[in-house]
């Protein structure tokens, strides 16, 4: 998984089994995701209608607003 928020701050990771990542943003966070089928996402305490798929990338945006579904990845600003 990658995770880029408020076009900034970049991680990347394995998501394990029952396994939980928090993370912090003012504006906006990009999230890369090669397994979505095995994640549950949630904004604020509430969770996410997220739809993964077991073995099917997703790269979504979410804001404030909940998630947006991209095609493509975003031009992230600390990528050049």
């Amino acid at each position: 998984m990658r995770i880029v928020t408020d076009d900034a701050n970049t991680t990347e990771f394995i998501i394990q089994n029952n396994m939980k990542k928090v993370f912090g943003a003012k504006s906006k966070i990009y999230l890369h995701i090669g397994n979505s089928g095995g994640v549950k996402l949630q904004l604020n305490g509430k969770e996410l209608n997220f739809r993964g798929s077991p073995g099917r990338v997703r790269k979504i945006l979410i804001t404030k607003n909940g998630i947006e579904y991209l095609r493509r990845t975003p031009q992230i600003n600390n990528e050049g």
